[in-house]
């Protein structure tokens, strides 16, 4: 694909992003729900992701047409410090989205004692200050912000010496490493509470079933054994959405969206570094434009998945925008039952005006 042609797709799909990202902004801001614990885990997330797109469409996309557009002076600097800064704080906050979602699943009963507003601004404070701590040692002579044509951006420059190493191995560890960990044992954890309470369905709807076509059957023909219910028919199936295909879904978009980038860091620091010249080799520019790729791709995934598929959000606009019809009925019903002139009555327009008169 030619660069124009990248540029045009990448565009495109930071725009789509946008749009997801806004979409969340607007509901949480305008039903007035962002006090609760998720809301303000899903009005984080649109924040940032709305930022990362206007970064892309404000530097990272004339720059895909033009030659070094981004490679020296503050400019690079500044989106160096917002392109390391942002990708760390939306992977934070999936990460709180993924835990808010285990605790809910598993102690609903204690779920407003153990997630709070509070707890959650505290947390999002944290992840602020460690990406904060993380943005600062680019600045100076560690792993200075460089531009980098395969990522049409401009990010630290891992292969700048040994101290470069020991910050993309802390990087990799804060921002990767430990997010991760948390969203995989999490999303586990659900996924053997969601097998563990469907087995126990499962059975009480084979338990119940086998005893009433039992009874029934038993009074017709005692030595007759119902076909569904027969041990070798294995009972009824469960028929439900697999818990599996959602766990794939977030754990999936994760690695397949940062881990390629992550490798990228690490490659660079540990060849540059440990290597002898001889023995460098880079990598192939195909290979870092996909990297760049998927992460343009992250506004918009995050976006979809835990915006437009939550059904938070859905339910919360679909309330919202009831209210609003039923608000704007009622208005227009009080005007027309409102007198134009002194003495006159207009004509209802709902059917019970008709029938009123």
């Amino acid at each position: 694909m030619s660069s124009t042609a990248l540029t045009v797709v990448l565009t495109l799909i930071s725009i789509l992003g946008l749009i997801l990202n806004v979409y969340i902004l607007v509901v949480v801001l305008l039903t007035r729900q962002a006090s609760s614990a998720n809301n303000i885990l899903l009005l984080h997330l649109g924040a940032v992701d709305t930022l990362l797109g206007v970064l892309f469409l404000a530097f990272s996309a004339p720059g895909l047409t033009k030659d070094n557009w981004l490679s020296i002076g503050a400019p690079c600097a500044f989106h160096g410090f917002l392109f390391t800064l942002l990708h760390p704080l939306l992977l934070w906050t999936v990460c709180g989205l993924n835990c808010d979602r285990y605790y809910a699943i598993a102690s609903p009963l204690h779920y407003g004692h153990l997630v709070s507003p509070k707890r959650i601004l505290v947390g999002l404070g944290a992840g602020w200050t460690v990406s904060l701590a993380l943005c600062m040692p680019p600045l100076f002579t560690i792993a200075p912000y460089k531009y980098s044509p395969g990522l049409g951006a401009c990010a630290p420059d891992f292969s700048n010496g040994t101290g470069a190493l020991w910050y993309s191995a802390l990087y990799t560890a804060l921002t990767l490493l430990l997010p991760a960990t948390l969203i995989i044992c999490c999303n586990m954890k659900i996924l053997m509470i969601a097998r563990y309470h469907r087995h126990r369905i499962a059975s009480a709807i084979y338990e119940v079933t086998l005893s009433a076509q039992v009874t029934i059957t038993h009074q017709r023909n005692p030595f007759f054994v119902p076909t569904v219910t027969a041990p070798s028919a294995g009972g009824p199936k469960f028929r439900g959405r697999s818990a599996i295909y959602t766990v794939l879904q977030l754990l999936g978009s994760f690695m397949l969206l940062y881990l390629p980038y992550y490798s990228v860091i690490m490659w660079e620091s540990s060849a540059n570094t440990l290597l002898i010249k001889e023995q460098k080799a880079k990598l192939h520019p195909h290979f870092v434009s996909i990297v760049s790729t998927l992460l343009t791709c992250s506004p918009s995934v995050n976006g979809f998945l835990y915006g437009v598929k939550s059904k938070t959000v859905r339910k919360t606009f679909q309330n919202y925008w009831r209210k609003k019809l039923s608000k704007n009925e009622m208005n227009q019903e009080i005007q027309a039952r409102t007198p134009s002139t002194c003495g006159s009555r207009r004509q209802s327009l709902t059917p019970l005006g008709f029938l009123s008169k």
